[in-house]
């Protein structure tokens, strides 16, 4: 499942001034919760359409009301379908931008999104799996890329999400050098190499045979 970073609201530190960090946590949180949905969703819809998933309409459904429920709770006139369910998802995205843009103009808003949390997109791979018997044993794997290009604090909610990483979720993210500017993470523990994750270095001196052939073995 692959993310892009120029997706996500809370894009630089003008933005980050209009309010708390504690407010903007949330709000990225939700965010990427919600990016990260949507880019399940085409996933889903892409294998339905060529045939590589079975999903049938009743499937469909129940993944839509389920993925809804674990995002939000008390909606009323739920998706039934994959086309819907992201129609409600970008209304959902525009609340958050919304938001921001009130914040910015000194109103004193109300927040309607999700409220979700560092485990919700986890709840939704987990649903996944047990609606769809092809996927009862996968890992899902998010694949982050420009992650040189986010700001502190989101880096600190990333690094919480590859801490917690299991059989269920995994994450992969993709830096320029130096991009990485913390290993802290918004439970107060630092990520530990090797043991939260592991580093793959993609910058070689190509006219050195030695890294060539590592290259070419990536490659």
């Amino acid at each position: 499942i692959r993310v892009h970073r120029g997706g996500f609201a809370l894009s630089n530190d003008t933005e980050l001034k209009m309010m708390t960090e504690q407010v903007a946590k949330y709000l990225f949180i939700d965010d990427m919760n919600l990016q990260f949905t949507e880019a399940l969703i085409d996933n889903l819809s892409e294998c339905s359409n060529t045939g590589r998933l079975s999903i049938t309409k009743n499937l469909e459904e129940r993944i839509c009301k389920e993925i809804v429920s674990i995002l939000k709770s008390g909606v009323i006139n739920q998706p039934n379908n994959f086309r819907s369910l992201k129609m409600w998802i970008n209304d959902m995205k525009a609340d958050i931008r919304q938001f921001i843009v009130k914040k910015a103009l000194e109103f004193n808003p109300q927040y309607n999104g999700c409220a979700s949390g560092i485990d919700t997109f986890r709840k939704i791979c987990i649903s996944i799996r047990s609606v769809l018997d092809e996927l009862k044993n996968v890992t899902f794997f998010l694949l982050i890329d420009e992650y040189e290009n986010f700001l502190l604090f989101q880096q600190k909610i990333v690094n919480t999400f590859i801490k917690l990483a299991d059989n269920v979720l995994g994450i992969k993210v993709a830096s320029k050098f130096e991009g990485i500017y913390t290993r802290q993470t918004i439970l107060g523990q630092e990520l530990q190499r090797n043991h939260d994750y592991h580093l793959v270095r993609l910058d070689y001196d190509l006219t050195n045979a030695n890294k060539l052939s590592l290259y070419r073995q990536l490659v």
